[in-house]
């Protein structure tokens, strides 16, 4: 994976992390959150393993030495 297909990662985790798309009037519940604040905290959840998982297959790559890719 380069480098800038891991920023692409990283970025479009972020981007769907925030929920854009939730305008409900009156939304339902999941275990006390509104389906927003759950599907928030979800992605939020899958975002801190993914990002793990790139830091410890790619840590060499993103610590700033020199790009292989390149």
């Amino acid at each position: 994976m380069t480098k800038k297909n891991i920023y692409i990662v990283v970025i479009l985790f972020l981007f769907l992390s925030v929920p854009w798309f939730f305008f409900d009037i009156n939304p339902g519940k999941y275990f006390g959150l509104p389906d927003w604040g759950f599907y928030s905290f979800v992605l939020s959840i899958l975002f801190a393993i993914t990002v793990a998982i790139l830091i410890s297959k790619y840590w060499d790559k993103l610590s700033g030495g020199r790009d292989e890719d390149e």
